[in-house]
């Protein structure tokens, strides 16, 4: 089997800035900006059904030599086995097999998890298609990464502002492109070091314990746990999530207490040794979220966490959603 007049393309990957990025430029290759809209037809709802997909392969493009037709997140599902699809679309690998040279356009199917492609609903498809996978840069690659991002937007660093930015940016590649982006107006052309990068960037990991701070105060341990994990995934330790729970659970402890004194807020900031008026914002508004009785129950409760995982009485992974949980039940 194999048809040279076939044009499908898989894109798929767990990065979604790359298989973003790809699409883009795939689009870009295949039309101008000014006849994308007439020539470029995307898919992105399961009640999609494969004919219309198929017919549309075959519509006659616009003033331009073909048209695209962008299928989303159909393929996943099919390589699940528990995954809801419509039922006509389990006849994908026939339908490809049996009509796949009839298609006149570029026929692009993106979906954000790696695809293997080698159960039989996919195996006909993957033997036509063009495949891209992108999966994020492992620990080992992502300083080459960020470095060739710099070029991409014209940026230098010092040795110390890089080491800094690399520091505080993460590892999600959308998160650091766009802390670039901001990073290439603010320099204006000029090389940025330490103090820039400090300026500028916030600390994933704080953004990230902010927002299961957030879902704890709401009760919300489901939403708390995911950050949790997402914290962890980003490269921090069992031991580093307690010190970040603790510090921020502390430090709003004493942003109430200096709140129900009427501490002046460039005060407050100083004490508590913040420097950005959004973070002692985002401090503040926490504070007034709950009692100053759940907030010292929180940190009682992630101290009796902490000594446990130190002593080997608690399983250090489990303990963490078993204290998420039990804060988020104060």
């Amino acid at each position: 089997m194999g048809y040279p007049e076939v044009m499908i393309r898989v894109i798929c990957g767990d990065d979604e800035f790359a298989v973003s990025n790809a699409l883009d430029a795939r689009l870009d290759a295949i039309t101008t900006p000014d006849l994308r809209d007439a020539n470029v037809t995307t898919f992105d709802s399961p009640n999609t059904s494969l004919s219309e997909v198929m017919d549309t392969s075959r519509a006659v493009p616009f003033m331009s030599d073909r048209r695209a037709v962008v299928v989303k997140g159909m393929l996943g599902p099919l390589e699940d086995r528990k995954g809801r699809v419509r039922a006509d679309w389990s006849e994908l690998g026939k339908v490809i097999a049996r009509d796949g040279f009839s298609i006149v356009n570029e026929l692009i199917f993106v979906d954000y998890v790696p695809l293997r492609l080698s159960n039989p609903n996919l195996k006909p498809l993957a033997a036509v298609a063009e495949v891209e996978r992108y999966s994020p840069p492992k620990r080992g690659e992502l300083e080459k990464w960020v470095r060739e991002r710099t070029l991409h937007h014209d940026l230098q660093f010092t040795a110390k502002g890089l080491a800094t930015f690399m520091l505080l940016a993460g590892d999600a590649t959308r998160r650091i492109d766009s802390e670039l982006n901001k990073l290439a107006l603010y320099a204006d052309g000029r090389r940025l070091n330490e103090r820039d990068v400090a300026l500028m960037v916030s600390d994933a990991h704080d953004d990230g314990i902010f927002r299961v701070v957030d879902a704890v105060i709401d009760r919300n341990s489901r939403s708390a746990i995911g950050g949790l994990h997402r914290i962890v995934q980003n490269g921090e330790t069992v031991d580093g999530v307690i010190h970040l729970l603790s510090r921020q659970i502390r430090t709003l402890i004493l942003a109430k207490e200096m709140m129900a004194r009427g501490v002046p807020r460039q005060e407050m900031g100083t004490r508590l040794e913040i420097r950005f008026n959004w973070l002692l914002e985002k401090t503040t508004r926490q504070a007034s979220r709950s009692g100053m009785e759940r907030l010292v129950a929180m940190h009682r409760q992630i101290l009796e966490v902490d000594h446990g995982t130190k002593t080997g009485r608690l399983n250090r992974d489990l303990s963490m959603e078993i204290l998420i949980a039990k804060l988020a039940s104060l």
